[in-house]
């Protein structure tokens, strides 16, 4: 029920997403999509390390985006229209039903039964085997390297930028 109610809530966030305007409400929507999509990845696997890595990863680059366009847009309030409460009210309401539904009928012992799906036992010793194979003696020294490259990228990255030249966009007083 959780991974469903996971998955509910990421449509309902994506359906969202398109009737946003605001850049400052476009992040927070992706942030919490981003939050969302991670929890249910590593709800499925049996390690939350990839899941890590691509949260890592994602906000890495949308905080980047984030200032970016927070530079460049102008200083204006965001309201929510009247047809944006009415869809957000219609599916959480269509999700709950869903949840209810999945619930009375059962849900789990489906999922339970099913052979060819990421909820073997099966797939769970493989993927721990794979966490295993990256830090032993083969594919450590390539982790390790990993790790000092992206160190090493952090630094060069935050000595290229210089705050003292101030925002992107020009105040025009």
């Amino acid at each position: 029920i959780f991974k469903i109610m996971l998955f509910s809530l990421i449509l309902m966030l994506s359906i969202s997403f398109i009737q946003m305007i605001h850049p400052l409400a476009i992040a927070i929507t992706l942030l919490f999509q981003t939050l969302l999509s991670i929890t249910l990845m590593g709800s499925l696997m049996s390690s939350f390390w990839f899941s890590y890595i691509t949260f890592l990863i994602f906000i890495g680059g949308v905080l980047i985006l984030f200032t970016y366009i927070t530079s460049i847009s102008s200083n204006e309030m965001f309201f929510f229209s009247s047809k944006f409460f009415v869809m957000i009210i219609l599916s959480t309401i269509t999700v709950f039903l869903l949840i209810i539904y999945l619930y009375m009928h059962d849900f789990s012992s489906l999922l339970k039964s099913s052979d060819k799906t990421i909820f073997n036992p099966v797939f769970d010793s493989m993927n721990n085997l794979f966490l295993l194979k990256i830090f032993h003696k083969p594919t450590s020294m390539m982790t390790i390297f990993l790790v000092m490259y992206l160190f090493l990228a952090l630094m060069v990255v935050s000595k290229i930028i210089n705050t003292s030249h101030g925002p992107l966009r020009q105040n025009l007083n």
